[in-house]
């Protein structure tokens, strides 16, 4: 609400906000690749996690981007579907990590997601409805909640994955968890 009550003033005031023409498509793959790294680090360090996970965290971030890039870039796939399968490898890369280091594997995940998170859909959306234009800024908030739910999919989908690899016991020797018995 904040930022759209501050474009809204912008725009009545008579700024001639035009992102579009800003912000275009670079073909600069190492910078981006290094920015979402600096973004995952930055994101793990305002968090406050631990010293030990930040690096593994860092090129979590870097691999979500580079399969993102493949994907959307290269491989002309649309942006929601790359951004599922990167959160995918985000969640599954997070779990193994957590697993080898006998932790949760929120502090992995949560700042590796960071580079994917849809701020510019968002930014869009509010923009063009603080520009009296509604449809094009539903379209963009649209965009911007299917991004969101694609990586809550992909994160959760990946971490499930990482089942099929972790082998924890055999099932007579593990007992049900607490929320499973006799409810």
């Amino acid at each position: 609400v904040g930022v759209l009550v501050i474009l809204y003033f912008g725009v009545n005031l008579g700024a001639k906000l035009t992102p579009d023409e800003a912000l275009q498509a670079s073909d600069r793959p190492y910078w981006q690749i290094t920015a979402s790294m600096l973004l995952s680090l930055t994101f793990a360090v305002l968090l406050q996690q631990d010293r030990s996970t930040v690096l593994a965290v860092t090129l979590n971030g870097g691999v979500a981007w580079v399969v993102y890039g493949a994907m959307h870039y290269a491989g002309e796939f649309s942006p929601v579907a790359s951004t599922a399968v990167a959160a995918g490898l985000v969640g599954l890369f997070g779990q193994l990590m957590a697993r080898y280091r006998f932790a949760s594997a929120l502090p992995y995940t949560t700042a590796a997601i960071g580079p994917l998170l849809p701020g510019s859909a968002t930014y869009f959306g509010l923009l063009a409805i603080a520009q009296n234009d509604v449809n094009k800024g539903l379209v963009s908030l649209a965009t911007a909640a299917s991004l969101a739910m694609a990586i809550a999919i992909g994160v959760n989908l990946g971490a499930e994955i990482s089942r099929m690899f972790l082998r924890i016991g055999s099932p007579e020797k593990r007992r049900a968890a607490k929320r499973t018995r006799g409810f």
